[in-house]
């Protein structure tokens, strides 16, 4: 079983089942809409599954709500925080995880910053050893389970000095984006479709293309 963007590639024709993902061809080295594109199939896997018709029902308004987001991700208060960074950490629970690890691995393509994503509880095995005042994390907060406890461990972060940037449906401020409110499993999907473009922005800031990093490829082989 395959979930692939290309229907016509090598990998394709050697599936038994293929679901198709439809994103046209992703131009950039660093695949944005190919990964929405993905995340979207297998919570249209689970829904039918699991026979959760509210979870489909959200799914058919997500391509509304993430036009929404394009709309409304302005935040200078981002860009000014990491335009000199060097390294980061990026947070998150749950299915907010997720969001952590890509948002880390697009700031190290993109951007040049060494980015570490990892669990919101797990950043105090250890890592948070590494705080300093107004070192950067960047916190993804769910709105299911999770919300109360990556609040507390954000204001833990902050009280060692840090400079907690949180995606988030509640509480503007300068640290905080305010984002679309849509069913707990696709809350990634609304906070990446935001970072993405300001991941981009904050590319060319620090004087790089965003299309095309250094030393990657947008093939590679595995022998």
């Amino acid at each position: 079983m395959g979930i692939i963007n290309d229907t016509d590639s090598p990998l394709a024709k050697e599936c038994d089942f293929l679901l198709g993902i439809n994103a046209g061809e992703e131009k950039s080295v660093a695949a944005t809409k190919s990964y929405i594109g993905s995340v979207s199939a297998f919570a249209s896997i689970l829904a039918t599954w699991s026979e959760n018709n509210e979870l489909a029902e959200a799914l058919l308004n997500l391509p509304a709500y993430l036009d929404q987001t394009l709309q409304m991700t302005d935040w200078p208060y981002f860009i000014e925080s990491l335009q000199d960074c060097v390294e980061t950490f990026s947070i998150g629970r749950g299915v907010g995880l997720s969001s952590a690890l890509e948002s880390a691995l697009k700031l190290k393509e993109t951007c040049q910053i060494h980015a570490e994503g990892i669990s919101a509880t797990e950043i105090f095995h250890g890592s948070v050893s590494l705080l300093k005042e107004n070192y950067p994390v960047i916190s993804f907060v769910g709105n299911d389970e999770s919300r109360a406890s990556s609040l507390e461990i954000n204001k833990k972060l902050t009280s060692y000095g840090a400079n907690v940037l949180a995606f988030d449906t509640k509480g503007k401020s300068d640290n905080t984006l305010v984002l679309p409110e849509v069913h707990p499993i696709l809350q990634p999907l609304v906070h990446m479709t935001a970072y993405y473009k300001l991941v981009e922005e904050l590319s060319l800031h620090r004087g790089f293309n965003p299309d095309t990093p250094p030393n990657l490829k947008k093939v590679t082989e595995t022998l």
